[in-house]
């Protein structure tokens, strides 16, 4: 009886343990999203650089704001369903969002190396934050990516050698058909066990 108390009390510390994690994970991004936006106001106090005004700064500072605003609700399932949902629904328009079009904006018409620069390590920063949060939270991130990353080598090895990838594509359809052959010989093993064949 005591094992059992204790197993259920391990889950459900286990469980309390998890959330709490969770929550430091969140706390963390937010706190790096917090200390970009600083960064940002800091760029733009320095003299001959961006304004508190400028488009820009303005739709910057406004997707650091949502983000950390919304960082609870931030699912990387949610944006992979939708991005999904948009390509089979609109298949032929680019999605261009006001801030992509005040970005390239700045960067065809700033001719300050420094200050584009800036903009970059920033948004460098955002992304990394992000990748580092839905890598920390999101199992299905993880999947998703280590998928890119392999059709991304088979694809700059196809590029080289044609040869590669007939061997690899070789492999994978022998790999699939020896796992088909143990599960046939699993289910017709355990069918004749049950006296069906």
């Amino acid at each position: 009886m005591i094992m059992i108390i204790s197993n259920y009390l391990g889950v459900i510390v286990l469980f309390i343990i998890l959330i709490q994690i969770k929550n430091m994970i969140l706390s963390n991004f937010r706190f790096k999203l917090f200390r970009i936006r600083h960064k940002l106001f800091i760029l733009a106090s320095e003299p001959n650089s961006l304004k508190y005004d400028d488009d820009l700064y303005r739709e910057l500072e406004q997707n650091i704001n949502s983000l950390i605003r919304f960082a609870h609700r931030n699912s990387y399932f949610e944006t992979l369903i939708f991005s999904l949902w948009f390509k089979i629904k609109y298949p032929n328009i680019r999605k261009v969002t006001r801030f992509s079009m005040v970005l390239s904006k700045f960067f065809k018409e700033n001719r300050d190396k420094r200050l584009k620069n800036e903009i970059e390590n920033i948004l460098t920063d955002v992304e990394t934050s992000i990748f580092k949060y839905f890598l920390s939270t999101s199992p299905i991130f993880v999947l998703v990516t280590l998928v890119k990353v392999f059709v991304f080598f088979i694809k700059k090895c196809c590029e080289k050698n044609q040869k590669i990838l007939a061997s690899l594509k070789m492999f994978i359809i022998s790999d699939f058909k020896s796992s088909l052959n143990k599960i046939y010989f699993q289910n017709e093993k355990s069918s004749s066990n049950l006296g069906l064949c």
